[in-house]
This record gives structure tokens, C-alpha cells and sequence, in this order.
């Protein structure tokens, strides 16, 4: 696996460094480095405690970046036509030649870490997929009525009630 995260990594560093944007390229590329890294992350999540953990401490980060952090400089600069970064760090799809950004490379780090970490620990695959998905939607859906928010936290909320009113499948 380890030989998949640095290909990844290298492609998406030489786009980026390149200066090469085209939202389709860029958007696979956010999500095949989220996929691979995604699955680094969960192989540290080895109980619902860790998970737990894990969803919490990703949310208040992600409060805090977006309200004073790193994803505030970075949204800031980007609408300011300081800096493109946002382009290579969300996934966007253009509409009236501007582009819509859906969520960002941490969110899609979240979402297969959480889609991982759930996997890890016996749950099938579709509850493991549709729960922190169920989550992205839901900040979607409250991010277009307040023109845009964080989406971990509520990625993060819905998976912890899931796990904690969900009986563990047990591991083979």
C-alpha cells in the first residue's frame, strides 16, 4: 500500500507544481489521494473508542480551520484572486465557468478514513459507505442554505451516532 500512497502523492504534487487545472483531473485526483491516505488513517482506528476519538478531534479542527485556520487563509486568499491553492484542494465542478466546491481534501481524507475505519472494524461496507456520506449531505444541504460551512463536524456527528446505536458486527 505504501508504494500507492507515494504515486498518488507524486501525481498530485507534479499537477499541482504544474499549474495544470481541469476540475474533472484535479477532482480525481483529490480523491484517489483521499482514498489512499483515507485507508492510512483508519489502520490506527481499532475500536469504536478510537473511532470516536478520531471523528471529535477531526471535527474541532476543521471548526476551528475554518473560522481562523488554515481552510480560512486558504477560502480567503482564493476569493480574494490571491492565490489559486482552492482549486487543488477542493473538489469543484464548474458552473457559469466558475467553480462550486463540494468539499475539501480533508473532508474526502475523513470520509474514507471513517469509510475504512468502519470497514476495520466489521461493519459492511454500505453502512460504512452510507454513514459518513449521509453526513457529507447533510452539510451540503445546510452549506447551500448558509452559502457554505465546515462539513467534518457534521460527517463526524452522524458517524458517532451511528456507532454508538449500532451493535458492532462481530469480527471474524
Amino acid at each position: 500500500m505504501i508504494f500507492a500512497q507515494i504515486v498518488a502523492l507524486l501525481i498530485y504534487v507534479a499537477i499541482v507544481s504544474s499549474g495544470y487545472y481541469h476540475f474533472l483531473v484535479v477532482d480525481l485526483l483529490i480523491l484517489l489521494v483521499a482514498v489512499v491516505f483515507g485507508n492510512l488513517i483508519a489502520s490506527f482506528v481499532n475500536g469504536k473508542s478510537a473511532l470516536i476519538v478520531f471523528c471529535v478531534t477531526a471535527g474541532l479542527v476543521d471548526i476551528y480551520s475554518y473560522f481562523n485556520g488554515l481552510t480560512h487563509a486558504i477560502v480567503s486568499n482564493f476569493g480574494e484572486g490571491k492565490d489559486p491553492l482552492l482549486l487543488y484542494l477542493g473538489v469543484a465542478f464548474p458552473l457559469e465557468s466558475q467553480p462550486v466546491f463540494v468539499a475539501g481534501i480533508a473532508d474526502w481524507l475523513i470520509i474514507a478514513g471513517i469509510f475504512y475505519g468502519l470497514t476495520g472494524l466489521g461493519y459492511s461496507r454500505s453502512f460504512s459507505f452510507l454513514v459518513p456520506w449521509s453526513g457529507l449531505l447533510l452539510a451540503v444541504i445546510i452549506g447551500l442554505l448558509a452559502g457554505g460551512i465546515f462539513a467534518i463536524p457534521f460527517i463526524s456527528f452522524i458517524t458517532i451516532i451511528a456507532v454508538m446505536y449500532s451493535k458492532q458486527p462481530s469480527q471474524a
